[in-house]
């Protein structure tokens, strides 16, 4: 067991997000090491905070586009993590990887979900950051916007 800080989802949103109201930070949340066969625990390194958010606190039911939060448990988003324990033989200890993890220090990702291995991610010349910004699902909207919308020409 670890203590684990999280930012946790408390309630649905109908305008403006408010800390206390609809989010909390919490500092003593209980992560386990005790991990099933093909889970993987993460130590989170980055965490998007992309527009969509928005909608999955407002609460609608399933069919939504997006899906919701649930209530009690950490915002959840595209996020970079380093692998410190793995009962997933694909992935071992100390990869670098990519996938839907919680907004806290320590995320289980359960058997199943995906998960990307960044290849030489220690090596890399640019920022890990950058993965889940500019080279990331923001990014590739406001490159998608610009062309489709923008429709760049020459000179």
């Amino acid at each position: 067991m670890v203590n684990n800080k999280a930012v946790i989802f408390k309630n649905w949103v109908s305008d403006y997000p408010v800390v206390g109201e609809h989010f909390e930070y919490v500092a003593d949340r209980e992560v386990t090491h005790d991990l099933k066969e093909g889970e993987i625990l993460t130590r989170n390194l980055y965490v998007s905070l992309d527009p969509y958010l928005r909608a999955k606190m407002r609460g609608h039911d399933e069919t939504d586009l997006f899906g919701r939060f649930d209530i009690g448990e950490p915002l959840v988003n595209h996020a970079i993590g380093e692998v410190v324990a793995s009962k997933n033989p694909n992935i071992p200890v100390g990869e670098v990887v990519y996938s839907f993890l919680g907004w806290e220090e320590y995320s289980v990702i359960p058997a199943g979900q995906y998960v990307e291995i960044i290849k030489n991610a220690r090596e890399s010349k640019l920022p890990l950051s950058v993965r889940i910004g500019a080279l990331g699902m923001p990014g590739f909207t406001a490159y998608g916007g610009l062309l489709r919308y923008g429709k760049p020409k020459a000179g």
